[in-house]
């Protein structure tokens, strides 16, 4: 269940409550700042990525799927959220994951509309990142690469991801590559 805490210090946390908790999901990111002066949560319950909007972050509407598993793709067993969406100067650039019938994850990029975040703008449609080193192939969970978060550093995106459910790593690319073009 998605749980949401806030804090002032990164030291001391207070807990505001479950964020949609008749949903069972483990996979979220909540926009950075209000858009069009709500909250957006983007969220996966399995398999498909989804939107919500709240004025309170307690009582979410509004709900729309906006990604879908697709047949024959990487991404067609099921989707992820774990990187917050970043703002770019004509887009929110989101990192993602994705499980195919085969059970191997991979890391994909999208772009949203800043207005209206549920609308997406473009999908990245090769993974930028795939399952290769020994610590992604082994593990609790084998074949695994899923997103964690991503930050903005020296000109570069920083994504930190989850490798065979047991080890963190992190992965670069520069912030011209994932402009929206």
């Amino acid at each position: 269940r998605l749980r949401l805490d806030t804090t002032k210090d990164f030291c001391t946390f207070e807990y505001r409550g479950h964020i949609m908790p008749e949903q069972e999901m483990r996979t979220a990111g909540l926009f950075p700042e209000k858009i069009g002066g709500k909250y957006w949560l983007i969220y996966r319950p399995q398999p498909n990525m989804w939107m919500a909007c709240s004025e309170d972050l307690q009582t979410w509407h509004d709900a729309t799927c906006v990604w879908q598993v697709q047949p024959g793709t990487w991404y067609d067993r099921k989707l992820g959220i774990g990187a917050t969406p970043i703002r770019q100067d004509d887009a929110w650039l989101l990192f993602w994951h994705a499980k195919d019938t085969s059970d191997v994850y991979r890391l994909g990029v999208m772009w949203l509309d800043l207005e209206d975040p549920r609308k997406i703008l473009r999908v990245q449609r090769k993974p930028i990142l795939e399952v290769v080193m020994d610590y992604e192939r082994e593990g609790f969970c084998p074949n695994v690469v899923y997103t964690n978060g991503a930050v903005e550093m020296d000109g570069r995106y920083i994504v930190y991801y989850g490798c065979g459910d047991r080890v963190l790593a992190a992965a670069s690319v520069p912030m011209e590559a994932c402009r929206l073009r």
